[in-house]
């Protein structure tokens, strides 16, 4: 669990997989990409720390729950499809760059 992680390659890697992932909430994944119970589960910070007995409830709570671990599968690689492939990275690093070269 990363407190600080811009966006991890871990995460991209489970999603090109279709795993169920479980993720901290922190800023960067504060996005439209990372939905809490949709395609990740997210594990609230307080204080800036990651209180154990709430991963663990956020670890049972997919453990016990087989159909929500079916839709963040899907829906974790369906996330990676949409966002994460080489033609979507590419396509959006050159949109950066366009707007880089029009300034």
């Amino acid at each position: 669990m990363s407190k600080s992680e811009q966006n991890s390659y871990v995460i991209l890697e489970m999603m090109s997989k279709g795993l169920p992932i479980i993720i901290s909430d922190i800023e960067a994944h504060n996005n439209e990409k990372y939905i809490d119970s949709v395609n990740v589960l997210k594990v609230p910070l307080r204080n800036q720390e990651i209180k154990s007995s709430i991963l663990l409830d956020v670890i049972n709570k997919a453990y016990n729950n087989p159909e929500l671990l079916k839709k963040l599968s899907i829906n974790s690689y369906k996330t990676y499809i949409s966002h994460f492939t080489q033609n979507q990275m590419v396509s959006s690093t050159l949109q950066v760059y366009s707007r880089l070269i029009e300034q």
